[in-house]
């Protein structure tokens, strides 16, 4: 239920049906306040889909979504979709030279240019390490090269800065 000004609210009730002498029926229950277990239960599921670093998909949900996607063309006649990978070039020598926490703005850097490209229907993952991918919905592939040239050209023109030198995820 939604109460104004208290947002949602979870209730789950149980009851028993009890015969009376005159035919009639009694119920007897309760009714619980589970909105913080329903709290919890929606934080453990972004827990277990997202990846912490980036707040981009994990391994396991990207996987989950692209197989969505493949479903969804093989039953849909003119329905495509392209699939990205990418890979952060010299990313091992940014970790090497700057320090992981470099390395770790450097991911986050680079999810926060893929994400403000996606549309609705795209999803976008961390695969592992410095790989990402992008399933991109009702696309061909003139527009994942366009997706990906326009992924490489943020990137240029923003890079990581560490002091005064610059630093391309």
């Amino acid at each position: 239920m939604q109460l104004p000004g208290q947002g949602i609210l979870w209730r789950q009730g149980d009851a028993r049906p009890r015969g009376l002498e005159d035919g009639g029926v009694l119920w007897h229950g309760f009714i619980t306040d589970v909105t913080e277990r329903k709290q919890i239960e929606a934080e453990l599921q972004v827990f277990a889909t997202t990846d912490f670093l980036t707040q981009l998909s994990n391994n396991r949900h990207f996987i989950q979504l692209l197989e969505a996607e493949l479903a969804h063309v093989q039953r849909s006649a003119g329905h495509s979709a392209a699939i990205l990978m990418f890979d952060l070039d010299h990313f091992k020598a940014i970790n090497d030279r700057w320090g992981h926490s470099v390395g770790d703005q450097a991911l986050r850097h680079f999810a926060a240019i893929l994400w403000a490209q996606l549309r609705k229907t795209d999803a976008a993952g961390r695969m592992g390490g410095e790989e990402f991918a992008v399933v991109l919905s009702n696309a061909n592939i003139d527009e994942a090269m366009t997706f990906a040239q326009r992924i490489q050209h943020e990137l240029a023109e923003s890079p990581v800065l560490h002091g005064e030198e610059r630093t391309h995820g």
